[in-house]
């Protein structure tokens, strides 16, 4: 079906492209209800945390390659709608029985991999107590170019046109608009770096609970980052992975870019002020001053 969405996607003009997309993603939403009508939440899953674009993907297939446990890579059902349930479980108009009810498929695997589930880490906590987590970091700069390039998005504007809002999916806008998280940014480059540090904090006020792993390490040894986050979580890594690791599990973005140019030197310094405290906790350097 994911196929298929992406067929549809590219041959069919402009004016219709969008709707025939959201019908075909309609119904694929169903078949994910019908999958999981006899499907029961795992009791004990092991939760891969972060930010968009921090490598959570990767980490969470390989690992359940890894391992051979059973691995979903996002809520399907909420990455194919808009989103809104995850600000609607902020603001208590629903809760987290919710979520789990319309995606009981991907509930019910061992690892589960959705990086919007991090801002409700108590919750899953509560929920979930035999279950274990798993934060991703990656250095903020670099992490937010990445969540631009997604979209191929400039990084060097203090607010985004809405002709380019409209670019990004339903479901990815929740990432430029934190105010759902009670975050203060003026213009998209400072509410994705207060997203950024908000998440961090997470993790750094729960550090004892959470395996970490940082993008940048995994990069360099991908293999012996899966050993070692396998024997952390007192999973067995019996299979062979060595086929995978250059396997693109998203869309690539452009490592190469020049982060000066592509930013310009007020956001850099933005991200670094927002973000700086943060990333030097958690080993980064701060490369730019800031103002």
């Amino acid at each position: 079906m994911q196929s298929l969405v992406k067929k549809v996607g590219n041959v069919l003009p402009l004016s219709v492209k969008k709707q025939a997309v959201l019908v075909l993603n309609r119904i694929k939403i169903v078949g994910l209800v019908v999958r999981g009508l006899t499907s029961v939440p795992h009791a004990n899953p092991i939760f891969i945390l972060g930010n968009q674009k921090a490598g959570t993907s990767a980490i969470a297939a390989l690992l359940g390659k890894a391992t051979g446990c059973s691995t979903s890579i996002d809520l399907v059902r909420e990455y194919l709608s808009d989103g809104s349930i995850y600000p609607q479980i902020q603001s208590g108009q629903t809760d987290i029985e919710e979520l789990i009810r319309r995606n009981r498929l991907d509930f019910s695997r061992k690892i589960i991999k959705e990086a919007n589930l991090t801002p409700f880490y108590d919750q899953l906590t509560t929920r979930f107590p035999l279950a274990r987590f798993v934060f991703i970091v990656r250095e903020p700069v670099d992490n937010i170019r990445s969540l631009l390039n997604r979209w191929d998005l400039p990084g060097d504007k203090k607010h985004l046109s809405a002709k380019e809002m409209r670019e990004i999916k339903k479901s990815w806008h929740i990432l430029f608009n934190g105010e759902w998280l009670g975050l203060n940014g003026d213009g998209y480059i400072e509410m994705m770096a207060e997203r950024w540090r908000y998440l961090a904090d997470i993790y750094l006020k729960n550090s004892e609970r959470m395996a970490l792993i940082r993008y940048e390490d995994f990069r360099a040894d991908k293999q012996n980052a899966i050993k070692a986050l396998a024997k952390k979580l007192d999973l067995p890594a019996e299979n062979d992975i060595s086929g995978l690791l250059n396997v693109q599990f998203q869309p690539r973005g452009r490592r190469d870019t020049n982060l000066a140019e592509f930013f310009g030197a007020e956001n850099l310094r933005t991200i670094e002020r927002i973000c700086g405290r943060h990333m030097e906790q958690l080993g980064y350097n701060v490369q730019h001053a800031p103002e």
